[in-house]
């Protein structure tokens, strides 16, 4: 769990300000709503996946497209595909172009490998937690997901100040902050792979997405529970894709002091 809350957490504040190389500044609150649009499909559809290939391989499939993902944004962001491209012209001057421009698919390729991201996150953690339910017993759910809440937490709190080492006071460095992600991705799936393979699945239903909803609004203290971690998420999106961009384009913070920040926070 620590781990893959690591490699969620290294990545969580630059994420936005890596997107503003690849598209304009006014489409990635757009690109993270589709990559929710995508991650409420998914999920309606997580029960009919295990059902037919299991939770082990469905975690890994998982995993495994997350490190496609993560490896790709890498690479994208990577001196092997430099921002911009010099032309020598017969004057003797040189064009400087911006590679997306060059090749409208390398945008597109970023823009894929972030909603995969996005979507194996969030995937990831449900599946983590049916693991973790099962390894439970009755009277001991409540403390497990309380440790499992806090080891995520704490990876969250303390990855934007390692990350305010790394990254300087420009984007060519984020590319090793995917690097470093990717490694403790990679790491927690070998554990995965290794220590749940003989896991036994629990039994899974497929509950329709509207009576899921009328049940949430008939429970009160479900409803509120809705609420309360609607109203939050709304407040970390906010957080996570904007304040980044706003300190460092506007108020003119160092990376070193918004990841300070940030762990402070």
């Amino acid at each position: 769990t620590f781990l893959s809350s690591v490699h969620y957490a290294f990545v969580l504040y630059i994420n936005s300000s890596y997107l503003e190389n690849f598209i304009a500044k006014e489409k990635i609150g757009l690109l993270y709503a589709m990559a929710s649009v995508f991650t409420i499909i998914a999920i309606s559809n997580l029960s009919k996946v295990l059902k037919k290939y299991g939770q082990f391989k469905t975690v890994l499939s998982v995993l495994t497209i997350d490190l496609a993902a993560i490896i790709c944004l890498a690479i994208a962001s990577s001196p092997l595909f430099p921002k911009t491209i010099l032309f020598p012209v017969s004057d003797g001057t040189a064009l400087v172009e911006n590679i997306t421009r060059l090749t409208p698919w390398f945008g597109s390729i970023v823009i894929i490998s972030f909603l995969a991201f996005q979507v194996s996150i969030i995937m990831n953690r449900i599946l983590l937690d049916v693991y973790m339910e099962k390894f439970s017993k009755e009277n001991e759910t409540g403390n497990n997901r309380g440790w499992f809440l806090t080891s995520m937490n704490l990876a969250i709190a303390l990855s934007p100040f390692v990350v305010g080492k790394i990254v300087t006071n420009t984007s060519d460095d984020f590319w090793k902050v995917y690097v470093i992600s990717a490694i403790f991705l990679t790491l927690s799936l070998a554990l995965i792979a290794r220590k749940l393979k003989s896991v036994k699945d629990a039994s899974y239903h497929s509950p329709l997405f509207l009576q899921t909803i009328k049940k949430v609004i008939k429970d009160k203290n479900i409803f509120n529970i809705y609420i309360s971690s609607l109203l939050l998420e709304f407040f970390y999106s906010w957080m996570v894709i904007y304040t980044p961009i706003y300190l460092y384009n506007q108020i003119g913070l160092s990376w070193g002091q918004i990841g300070t920040i940030f762990s402070i926070m």
